[in-house]
């Protein structure tokens, strides 16, 4: 118990030095009139070009879709499923996870290969494979088809979080790529 509430304290104290390098850091230096400018337009500029932006507005949809109907099963429901469904303990779930790790570092990597005129081909096998694992899940009630699913749902998000990322960079002006970037970010939030 001693422990635990010394890690609590340890942790609280790493984030007053957090504070502290926020605090300290210097003001940022004012920049010429249209510099100042393009600062103070800012976000809406970029949700301007975002609203525009049919592919981005795609992309950005297609995370937050994934957001609000993928990620809570992974968080919050997959130990649930693990215990009631699979009938196992936690050592299952710790093997499912490490599938899910393996499947995300090679849709990860499978990104490598992906020429750019395929992208979009890519992504929608992703979203097939994706709902397709989902689908086996739902009715899987062996530990064996439920990693072999977690490890191609894995595999699937990772392609098309990657490849959105990719794309909304790639389509956004150099003076727009913050912005649009965190519209995007904003996604993952939904």
């Amino acid at each position: 118990m001693v422990g635990r509430r010394l890690r609590f304290f340890a942790n609280a104290g790493s984030f007053f030095a957090l504070v502290i390098a926020l605090i300290s850091l210097p003001p940022r230096t004012l920049g010429t009139a249209e510099e100042e400018e393009q600062r103070r337009s800012g976000f809406k500029e970029g949700l301007r070009y975002v609203r525009n932006d049919r592919t981005i507005l795609c992309m950005i949809g297609l995370i937050a879709l994934t957001t609000i109907f993928v990620f809570p099963f992974l968080s919050v429901m997959l130990p649930l499923y693990v215990r009631n469904i699979l009938k196992l303990g936690p050592e299952r779930l710790g093997l499912l996870m490490a599938v899910s790790g393996t499947g995300a570092l090679f849709g990860a990597l499978g990104l490598l290969s992906v020429a750019r005129d395929h992208r979009f081909r890519f992504m929608t096998s992703a979203v097939v494979l994706v709902a397709l694992a989902l689908l086996c899940m739902s009715q899987s009630s062996s530990f064996l088809l439920t990693a072999i699913s977690m490890g191609i749902l894995a595999v699937g998000l990772s392609a098309n979080f990657g490849l959105a990322n990719t794309i909304v960079q790639e389509r956004a002006p150099a003076a727009l790529r913050g912005r649009v970037s965190a519209v995007f970010g904003l996604s993952f939030l939904a």
